[in-house]
């Protein structure tokens, strides 16, 4: 059985993550936030916050010490969002290597891991319905959802995020990566072909001149 945890729901939020690490200091206990909008979300990195017509961020915030803080916290939050919208919403979405949410190659959502002292906030945006998204984005679904789906998705993958024994599957994630066998190229300059993800969670390249592991705290951006 999952960790108890409270749940707070906004129609417009500055941003889930701030407010969840404050509920968190507050009460000391698990937190989600779950928002239909945010006025200052951030993406990782920093990158600019996309809004979707009908689009959920939600934070969790929990102790530092709960689930498996390292490189594969990511990638196993990937999994649980994946199966949350599988169960809910009948579409099997992809994963990109390290955070990002995939629907027929197109960008649908995003997640952000940010640890400060004694807690660590995971937060997930998705786009469920974007009628006129950027090139290289769009929604899950082709019809308005509604507002429900978006809370239910979100209470689903952090009730996975905290029962006992949550931990990274790799072979399951390396099966929805579509990351892994493509060539890609990172900032500055490198470039390769993905061969797959190691146990810690790298990008493991063959350059053509060697072999290298790339780290996702290390590299700003992955482009097929």
């Amino acid at each position: 059985m999952a960790t108890p945890y409270v749940t707070i729901v906004r129609d417009v939020a500055t941003s889930t993550q701030d407010l969840a690490a404050t509920e968190f200091d507050r009460t000391g206990g698990p937190v989600l936030v779950v928002a239909a909008e945010q006025t200052q979300g951030r993406g990782r990195t920093g990158n600019e916050w996309w809004q979707a017509t009908r689009g959920v961020a939600a934070s969790l915030s929990l102790a530092a010490d709960a689930p498996p803080v390292d490189e594969t916290l990511p990638l196993a939050v990937g999994l649980a969002v994946r199966s949350a919208i599988e169960a809910a919403a009948a579409v099997a979405v992809d994963l990109k290597w390290p955070n990002d949410i995939e629907l027929h190659a197109l960008k649908v959502g995003g997640i952000l891991v940010e640890r400060s002292g004694g807690r660590v906030v995971v937060g997930v945006g998705l786009n469920l319905f974007w009628p006129d998204a950027p090139a290289d984005a769009a929604g899950i679904l082709t019809r308005d959802p509604g507002l429900d789906l978006g809370r239910t998705i979100s209470e689903a993958w952090a009730s996975s995020v905290l029962a006992p024994g949550f931990a990274w599957d790799r072979e399951a994630y390396v099966a929805a990566c579509t990351t892994v066998g493509r060539r890609v190229t990172w900032d500055p300059d490198g470039s390769g072909t993905v061969q797959t993800i190691d146990a810690n969670g790298g990008l493991v390249v063959d350059t053509g001149e060697g072999v290298v592991t790339l780290r996702s705290g290390e590299v700003r951006a992955i482009r097929a």
